[in-house]
């Protein structure tokens, strides 16, 4: 059925519900991987109150916060890092990115701070050099390229300030329509 099965080892709570998310903590649980402002599902912006939450219950339990920027990061919110639109004081130890970072082009990209350590005390970080983890067109030169002609488009252009000019003019836009079958405007930048 649909994506099943699916990756073992998560739990999935519901979004935006901090009771939820503290209730969720099990001995077990190592980090908890959010997306910040959900792609899927109807563009879901989580609340400052529960990322900040999720910070202070990560740092309570000495999990990881990993942020799934795939979708939203690369300023399609108005800034690089989308959860900064949100709480931009968090700092999260792990952050995926993608689709804006590549312009069309298949990339894919996963930080991580030295946080993350092994069973041995190693930080994961370190353990990750050259072919430790990769695919065989993983960093291939022309989607790099690609990539980085992004990037300087993005700096250069300022498109991040022009994200969020754009994000009022729609916003209010759809306001103004008005239509009864508009139930709510949700969203953050151009997502």
């Amino acid at each position: 059925q649909g994506f099943d099965p699916l990756l073992p080892g998560f739990r999935y709570l519901p979004f935006n519900d901090v009771e939820a998310l503290r209730s969720g903590i099990r001995p077990e649980t190592a980090a908890v991987l959010l997306e910040p402002i959900q792609g899927e599902g109807g563009v879901n912006v989580a609340t400052p109150a529960f990322l900040r939450a999720v910070a202070e219950v990560c740092k309570e339990h000495d999990l990881l916060m990993m942020f799934d920027e795939v979708q939203a990061g690369f300023c399609r919110c108005g800034d690089p890092m989308a959860w900064r639109m949100i709480a931009p004081e968090l700092e999260p130890d792990g952050i995926s990115w993608a689709k804006g970072m590549g312009g069309g082009v298949p990339i894919g990209a996963f930080w991580l701070n030295d946080r993350a350590i092994d069973e041995q005390g190693t930080p994961l970080p370190s353990l990750m050099g050259p072919a430790s983890h990769g695919s065989t067109y993983g960093g291939n030169p022309l989607v790099c390229a690609a990539s980085l002609a992004v990037l300087r488009e993005i700096r250069e252009k300022e498109l991040c300030n022009h994200v969020i000019l754009m994000e009022a003019r729609v916003r209010d836009l759809l306001q103004a329509w008005a239509l009864p079958a508009i139930t709510e405007v949700r969203g953050k930048g151009l997502l």
